[in-house]
């Protein structure tokens, strides 16, 4: 698990450069206060709630929170690790596909797949604080109509 937090840290180096010499800050300064003291001092920009990186799909089976593979939690386990040493938020937005049920129903499952994923997170030690649910119905975004049977995690500045 270790080794993997350690890839995906190294992975975001980049994009946190970026993103913040883009919001006017010293990338290089940033990557570094993120690296040695595991938080971002400057709070305007801790609060920015920019995403950094690739966003996490989990997926699940039809009409509710149960996952295609369990095998998923893997690395929403690595995004908690992250969260809570380097002090990010997460942003987790539950889907349900269109195919299926009616926009009532899409809407539930879609919040129970957020619930289900920060309930998870929470129970890894990420501060329900730092934690913004969000869920979006009945969606067409992906074919097979199945692909959006998701939720998407995000790791915020």
């Amino acid at each position: 698990e270790k080794t993997g937090v350690k890839l995906v840290l190294k992975a975001l180096e980049a994009p946190v450069r970026q993103i913040a010499e883009n919001a006017g800050f010293d990338g290089a300064v940033i990557v570094d206060k993120i690296l040695s003291s595991g938080q971002i001092r400057n709070k305007a920009f801790h609060s920015s709630g920019i995403p950094i990186g690739a966003p996490l799909l989990v997926f699940f089976k039809g009409g509710g929170t149960v996952l295609t593979d369990s095998a998923q939690m893997i690395n929403v386990k690595a995004i908690a690790e992250l969260a809570k040493e380097y002090g990010f938020r997460i942003r987790v937005t539950g889907s349900a596909d269109s195919a299926t049920g009616s926009a009532e129903k899409n809407a539930a499952v879609a919040q129970g797949r957020a619930k289900y994923i920060a309930d998870f997170l929470i129970s890894q030690g990420v501060s329900e604080d730092c934690i913004e649910q969000s869920s979006v119905g009945g969606v067409n975004e992906f074919n097979p109509a199945q692909a959006n049977r998701n939720c998407k995690i995000e790791l915020l500045l």
